[in-house]
């Protein structure tokens, strides 16, 4: 209900600054003090409405983080710092990656857009799909650019961080009508 107004602060910003002006304007056209107290008065009022939203974090915006530092840690091939994000009771998960990560040598790794993103009723599980632009060496293959779909399946963990408990990648196009 209120997720334009705790994802983005843009549209409080928008409306507080252009009212502001409106009744500035008004104030300087009329010569009228009351309304430049209201200019004012609404000026604080949008500051006040951009940092109450600044400060408040959401699940959504709490993921995409995750996601993006992930991303960084695959780029800076740090297998230790990418096995972080895996839940602890996922050893099937971290055998995986530490089987797979080792393969490739990335000199990029960029989220390019999330395509899919649910948070369950229960706010405890979430699963995430998005595109990355990979750069990297594999021995068999040399070094390769890739648009690579990924999914990530995140559940929260008692002390209440986003972690995930299972992945999957294929080629961006697949599974897609050209």
């Amino acid at each position: 209900m209120i997720e334009w107004f705790t994802e983005d602060s843009f549209v409080p910003m928008v409306v507080g600054g252009m009212l502001t002006l409106a009744f500035l304007g008004l104030a300087f056209y009329f010569y009228d003090r009351t309304m430049l107290l209201v200019a004012i008065v609404i000026a604080i009022l949008t500051t006040l409405t951009v940092v109450i939203e600044k400060t408040i974090v959401t699940d959504k915006e709490q993921l995409t983080a995750e996601v993006k530092n992930l991303a960084s840690a695959v780029q800076r091939n740090d297998l230790a710092e990418v096995l972080r994000y895996v839940s602890d009771s996922r050893e099937d998960v971290k055998s995986r990656i530490q089987a797979e990560m080792p393969l490739y040598q990335f000199k990029s790794c960029r989220v390019l857009k999330v395509i899919d993103f649910e948070i369950e009723s229960d706010r405890r599980r979430a699963k995430i799909v998005f595109v990355v632009f990979a750069t990297g060496t594999h021995p068999s293959y040399g070094t390769r650019n890739a648009h690579r779909r990924v999914t990530l399946m995140f559940e929260k963990t008692p002390n209440e961080q986003w972690k995930f408990y299972d992945y999957d990648h294929e080629a961006a196009t697949q599974g897609y009508r050209l």
